[in-house]
């Protein structure tokens, strides 16, 4: 949760899906003396609201993103501990399969010879530094070739959606702009994955991710 005038924040937008209303539609708050005070200006913009919008607001959206939100806060301070003890026992269960090395020794030319899971961002006993539904990871290997595309493909097969922040066969430069800013190698790049929890994961969940993930990455057959 957040106080706005505690916090003295200048702007703050969300969007209604990540908190379960719905899609295409969010909010956008704009504290006055910094919107006057560098004369901001939409880039499409209409006659309302100081000329930042124009049209007719999406009343149902709008109706139905304030029920969600309102749900979302109660009991948040237990959800967040629910959802943190979650991504920590993912963390640990996926260790348990690979093993788990340091992302500094993958900016070194040559990095320690195997398959490995490396955390990227804060340590997992540094709470206060991460945001506590997502995991963001990679799956770096010397041994064989790892392409997250493939493996996000056999995942969506099944029913078990996670986000890739960089496409293990893209040239673009601008295929992560985070993995750019953070100097990953290629090797880091192409086993990138991220995994979004929310208030309705359970640890069933992660127990089915963790089996078919080490599976698809073990080349085994799927298990009854």
């Amino acid at each position: 949760s957040l106080d706005l005038e505690k916090n003295n924040l200048d702007a703050i937008s969300a969007s209604f899906h990540k908190f379960h209303g719905p899609k295409g539609i969010g909010l956008l708050i704009i504290k006055n003396n910094f919107l006057e005070g560098y004369k901001l200006d939409g880039q499409l913009n209409g006659t309302q609201q100081h000329g930042l919008r124009g049209g007719t607001e999406n009343v149902p959206g709008i109706a139905s993103g304030t029920v969600a939100l309102k749900q979302s806060m109660k009991n948040r301070d237990s959800k967040n501990i629910k959802i943190r003890t979650l991504r920590n026992k993912l963390v640990k269960k996926l260790s348990c399969q690979f093993e788990t090395e340091l992302y500094q020794n993958f900016l070194n030319k040559d990095p320690p010879k195997g398959t490995y899971l490396v955390l990227l961002g804060p340590p997992v006993d540094k709470p206060k530094y991460y945001i506590g539904n997502t995991l963001l990871f990679a799956i770096a290997s010397t041994n064989k070739m790892i392409c997250n595309v493939s493996i996000k493909k056999k995942l969506d097969a099944l029913g078990i959606v996670v986000s890739i922040s960089s496409a293990c066969l893209s040239q673009s430069p601008k295929a992560s702009h985070v993995l750019d800013a953070i100097l990953a190698p290629p090797i880091i790049k192409r086993g990138v994955f991220r995994i979004s929890l929310s208030d309705q994961s359970k640890e069933s969940d992660i127990n089915i991710f963790v089996k078919e993930f080490t599976r698809i990455l073990k080349n085994k057959s799927p298990s009854n």
